[in-house]
């Protein structure tokens, strides 16, 4: 490849040494090898054309022609003749330097060019149906020659890509000038403008002269159009070509006018059409701002990029994803000591990138906060009932700095981005620039300690506390765990039936289990009743389900004191509370029934709403109103174990209050609660 390149320069240097773009085999051999030991001098690692052979040259020939560099001629003996075809880019800006001084001229061809370009070197454009769709690729393509061949029996004209870019349009200028300026073209021009545009003639006239004495005005006025302007442009050029289109033989600034004319009515087309697209560029990328502040004010680079306009047309057919990408990087390119940004760049611990608009960010955060307070709030109560069903303490029960630490380990773990908006610096400043609706600035105001500079602890945030926390998780729990001396002996019992179930066949049938339990209960209170009748001389005193009348002074009693007597009533009340719980539950759902698949099929009888969120925060409304309402009622429901009746009535008052008015499919809602109910107080 460093061969190639040395080459190529040896080439340059003599073409354009000799101002041709040819060079046969035998004087390239000649000159290269003559040049080769020049340049050496001052790089010694130049290629040394010396030493190559005939056939090393043809190679390399052969890879120059493969690169575009050359076009070769060949017969029968090897190749006679190279073109050097980057020679004529270089050739074509010397003539179009000379071209610019010569306005009344055409623009230049290759009969005038004195050399043959091969037809591999050149690209063939229509100008009609062509020149609009290469006006968009020219940056790539500034050293490509082309030629322009026009209609109508307008000369052809040979340019390059950079020429097209910088020097065309002014010189079309100048020719429309040079053609205005000639004996009374410009008052006739005149005045059939002014027909084609009455009422604006002043417009015109200012247009007019700005084409003979201003140039770079005439050019703004193309390249930035409105309506007025591109239909001038359209209609005089128009007008002039008109002038000629019928005309056989043409003089050569005839030729130029015509060609000019053409190139600037296709000039004013491009430019009209790129406006609108710009335009519509700008309107996309406002309704990209303004659907960033609408819910759910968090968007990925694909989400965005997947939008679509206000009349259902996806973005994408207006906008590239490179287009987006700039101008989501100029949104959020903070200068340094600038104000945030109107759009933030938020990258999580875990490399998702996300995009929010700095005046939702309060609505995002504080939206956030709510719906993770919900979700870690039922995953403590859940963690928490386990916990206290097996009779422990975990430490965050009691510690709140522990608390708040475990809190913050969940955000930073189950939401990342919250952990990176909930932040002083962040939301104070969103408080401060932005107008948050009157609801979010209370709320940013309470979780923004000014003061001190920092947010309130996260527990405040979240509206979580470790007490209320507890009480819901003891809610879940069968009664007879809820209850401290209940509790203390179910352990006792737990253990002593363990016991026995390591040495004896394991019990299956639940009822067995009430059975055994409720003949040993029966057995103590016969042998209470007993003695204690015994030790009062035949007196027995009325014993009710709620109280035991007190021994007399001085009678010695064993095995019947009120402490045994008030704990043997209550394993009779726990035995007779299983018992009533599990006679409802086979009335309600019979004995194979799956009490929460029973649940969630009147859920959606009693609750139609379509919102998911809204659907499930509903269920824990009421939910949360049965626990309460159970919460007040657990120890008269232990003394006396609820049946259907009861339920029912329970469920009544639940499904009357004011809050539940608006559930209208009542029988439903009613048998919800009541099943509700029925799985609070089982013993599963």
């Amino acid at each position: 490849m460093s061969a190639l390149k040395d080459l190529e320069q040896i080439l340059r240097a003599y073409t354009q040494k000799k101002s041709t773009s040819t060079i046969s085999q035998d004087n390239l051999e000649r000159y290269a090898a003559h040049w080769a030991g020049e340049f050496r001098k001052t790089r010694p690692d130049f290629t040394d054309f010396s030493t190559y052979t005939p056939n090393k040259y043809h190679d390399l020939l052969e890879e120059a022609e493969k690169e575009n560099m050359c076009s070769l001629k060949r017969d029968e003996f090897g190749i006679q003749q190279i073109s050097y075809l980057r020679y004529f880019p270089y050739m074509l800006r010397n003539v179009y330097e000379e071209a610019e001084q010569r306005p009344e001229s055409s623009f230049p061809s290759e009969d005038i060019l004195g050399e043959t370009i091969p037809d591999a070197a050149i690209h063939v454009v229509e100008i009609k149906e062509q020149f609009v769709p290469l006006l968009d690729d020219l940056k790539q393509n500034r050293s490509t020659i082309y030629r322009f061949l026009f209609p109508e029996g307008v000369r052809s004209m040979i340019i390059i890509g950079e020429i097209i870019q910088e020097k065309l349009l002014p010189m079309c200028i100048m020719k429309l000038r040079t053609y205005l300026s000639l004996q009374k073209n410009s008052e006739y021009a005149v005045n059939k403008m002014y027909g084609i545009f009455p009422k604006k003639e002043q417009l015109v006239k200012d247009l007019l002269s700005n084409i003979m004495t201003q140039r770079d005005v005439a050019l703004r006025t193309l390249t930035d159009p409105d309506d007025f302007t591109f239909q001038f442009w359209t209609y005089l050029s128009s007008f002039v070509l008109s002038e000629y289109r019928e005309k056989a033989n043409k003089l050569d600034r005839e030729h130029g006018f015509s060609q000019a004319c053409h190139l600037l009515g296709l000039y004013s087309l491009f430019y009209k059409g790129r406006k609108k697209r710009q335009r519509e560029k700008e309107q996309t990328f406002r309704h990209i701002d303004q659907n960033m502040r609408k819910p759910p004010y968090l968007f990925t680079f694909t989400d965005l990029y997947g939008m679509r306009d206000k009349v259902g047309l996806p973005i994408s057919k207006k906008i590239s994803q490179q287009e987006l990408a700039g101008y989501l990087e100029r949104r959020t390119k903070r200068k340094k000591d600038g104000p945030v940004t109107d759009i933030l760049r938020i990258i999580t611990s875990n490399k998702d990138e996300f995009y929010v608009h700095k005046e939702r960010l309060l609505n995002l955060a504080l939206q956030r906060v709510q719906i993770f307070s919900r979700e870690v709030r039922a995953q403590y109560v859940k963690e928490w009932t386990d916990a206290l069903g097996d009779f422990k303490k975990l430490p965050v029960m009691n510690s709140r700095e522990l608390f708040q630490n475990d809190l913050w380990a969940r955000i930073k773990e189950q939401d990342p981005l919250l952990s990176r908006v909930l932040r002083y610096d962040l939301m104070y400043i969103c408080l401060k620039e932005t107008k948050p609706s009157r609801e979010i600035y209370i709320e940013a105001n309470r979780i923004i300690n000014q003061k001190q500079q920092n947010l309130i602890p996260i527990d405040e945030i979240m509206r979580i506390d470790q007490k209320r926390i507890q009480r819901d998780a003891r809610t879940y729990l069968p009664l007879w765990k809820s209850i401290p001396v209940v509790g203390v002996l179910g352990v006792f019992f737990g253990r002593i039936f363990r016991k026995l179930m390591r040495g004896a066949a394991a019990i299956k049938d639940p009822s067995d289990i009430y059975a055994s339990m409720k003949q040993t209960s029966e057995r103590g209170e016969r042998r209470g009743a007993e003695e204690y009748a015994s030790s009062a001389n035949g007196m027995q005193s009325p014993q009710t389900e709620e109280t035991y009348a007190a021994p007399r002074a001085g009678v010695k009693r064993l095995g019947t004191s009120s402490s045994m007597s008030s704990r043997s009533r209550t394993v009779h009340q726990q035995v007779e509370f299983k018992k009533a719980i599990y006679e409802l539950k086979n009335l309600y759902i019979g004995q194979d029934g799956d009490i929460q698949e029973s649940l969630e099929e009147l859920i959606e009888e009693w609750n139609p709403l379509v919102d998911g969120k809204a659907k499930q925060n509903l269920v824990e409304d009421v939910n949360s109103a049965v626990r309460d309402f159970l919460r007040k009622l657990k120890r008269s429901l232990m003394v006396k174990p609820p049946d259907e009746a009861r339920v029912k009535n329970l469920s009544k008052q639940i499904a009357d209050y004011e809050a539940f008015k608006r559930i209208k499919r009542k029988d439903a809602f009613r048998r919800y609660i009541e099943l509700y109910m029925i799985k609070l107080l089982s013993l599963k």
